[in-house]
Order: C-alpha cells, then sequence, then structure tokens
C-alpha cells in the first residue's frame, strides 16, 4: 500500500515453461516472482510483470517453437 492509501494493482502474467521464461528474460521483460506450481512442488511458475509488447513475445516464440 502506498503512503497515500491507494492501492496499486500490477498486472501479471503467469509462465509455466522454464525455456518460455528464459525467452522472455533475454528479451529484457521483468519476472517479479517465482512459484513453485499447484499440485507439482518440485515445478516453478514463472511471474512475470505484464508489460507492453508480452503477448507478441509470447507469440513469436510459440510460432518459432512450432
Amino acid at each position: 500500500m502506498l503512503e497515500t492509501g491507494v492501492i496499486q494493482q500490477m498486472r501479471t502474467k503467469l509462465i509455466f515453461s522454464p525455456q518460455l521464461a528464459q525467452y522472455l528474460l533475454h528479451c529484457g521483460f521483468t519476472i517479479i516472482e517465482l512459484k513453485p506450481k499447484h499440485g507439482a512442488p518440485n515445478e516453478t511458475v514463472f511471474v512475470f510483470k505484464y508489460e507492453k509488447g508480452l503477448d507478441a513475445q509470447i507469440a513469436t516464440w510459440l510460432t518459432d517453437e512450432a
């Protein structure tokens, strides 16, 4: 909570693929948290800050992987 009493909500995008997460990091996107995957605690969920161009980069990666 900010000093003014206003709560800012940050938009995020959950990424379940370590390969995609690495690609997004190399593209300059910001990871804000790592969490264990629900039901599979040995796997990681990568929480990215939702930034302009994120969806387009994900689409590019998916196209290149196909």
